[in-house]
């Protein structure tokens, strides 16, 4: 098929930028993060490419020496729900461990917890819970809209202890109300 076998060969334990700069994981990002920008490609492209994805399919045909037909094909790719829940750095931490345990184990063993619940009663009854959640601060977060959306959720959780405190003030008890957890979810 002539394509850059590369994509095939995978090395986790690769350092810094040559991690990044493997074959088969610049196609692994591409095939993630494609964006479709369809508006912006010529008559003569959208012929060759097809009408959506060009973007992404243009890529793959340059980068990685698909025939545009092939590049169609992997374009409409979908990753399952979940999919993006470990960054990079986290699964080349966790890789090495992969083979010999369950993924529980494999966490523990990269200094990861698996999830809240592997807090230990004392950890959690010991832990500090804030009076109130602070803003998160503007650029520290690589999506502008994620960002904002969470200030949002910030601004809603405070609203809402600061409620709850007004009521306990009024039925002559002292403020100190907290959230013991709060969940957000994202939906793509």
């Amino acid at each position: 098929m002539e394509i850059n076998t590369e994509i095939l060969e995978f090395d986790a334990f690769l350092e810094g930028k040559d991690f990044e700069e493997q074959a088969s994981y610049q196609f692994w990002h591409m095939l993630y993060s494609a964006e479709d920008h369809t508006n912006k490609y010529s008559d003569k492209e959208k012929v060759i490419y097809g009408n959506d994805n060009i973007g992404l399919k243009k890529q793959l045909c340059q980068k990685f020496d698909f025939k545009p037909e092939h590049a169609k094909i992997l374009s409409s790719v979908t990753f399952q729900d979940d999919y993006e829940s470990l960054s990079a750095k986290a699964i080349r931490k966790i890789y090495p461990y992969v083979k010999e345990n369950n993924y529980s184990t494999d966490c523990e063993l990269a200094g990861y917890r698996h999830s809240k619940h592997s807090l230990t009663k004392e950890e959690l009854e010991n832990r500090i819970l804030k009076p109130k959640l602070d803003l998160i601060k503007k650029n520290s977060l690589r999506n502008p809209v994620v960002e904002k959306i969470l200030n949002q959720m910030v601004n809603v959780v405070n609203t809402l202890i600061e409620k709850e405190n007004n009521v306990l003030k009024k039925e002559g008890k002292a403020k100190g109300f907290k959230f013991d957890e709060i969940r957000t979810e994202f939906d793509s």
